[in-house]
Order: structure tokens, then sequence, then C-alpha cells
């Protein structure tokens, strides 16, 4: 069964094991009047290359958008981020 996590997102079995803990996705509201410098574009393709994966040598193909934060995760994220949904998939 696909997650949509390993597609949509294209996330290795050897980034997010499911084996070792639940795998979540959260959304995030910066807050207002708040800055955190990030980068803003689309999730490209990649090769699954962990042996355990039932997509072993499969190509993941992304597609979905996603921002990263830069350099913020020095930060204390309670001052500049709200979560506002959580998604634990089975």
């Amino acid at each position: 069964m696909r997650s949509g996590l390993r597609e949509d997102i294209a996330v290795k079995k050897d980034w997010k094991d499911e084996a070792r803990g639940e795998i979540v996705i959260r959304t995030y509201k910066v807050k207002t009047g708040k800055e955190i410098p990030s980068r803003s574009g689309w999730v490209g393709p990649m090769l699954e290359d962990t042996p355990s994966s039932p997509y072993f040598n499969e190509v993941l193909p992304g597609g979905s958008h996603q921002y990263e934060f830069i350099n913020a995760w020095d930060s204390d994220f309670v001052y500049l981020i709200d979560k506002i949904d959580e998604k634990i998939l089975k």
C-alpha cells in the first residue's frame, strides 16, 4: 500500500522507516510578524536505493510542493511557528 509519503514527497525508506517509529506529516504556519528564511520548490524524483524498501530500485516520483527552513534549526520554533495539522501515516 502506497502512503503518499514515498511517492508525493519522494522520502526514501532509509530516511523515514516506519519500523523505527511513526511517520508523521506536520503542517506549520509562521506566526504573524515573524520571519523564517526559507526556500520554496517542488520535490523532484528520487531513486529508492534502500534494499529493505518495497520500492527498491524504483523511482519515487515526487511532485509535491515543499518549503525548507534555512538556518532555523537552532531557533526555538515555539516562538516562530504554530502547528496547524498533524497526520500520522499508517
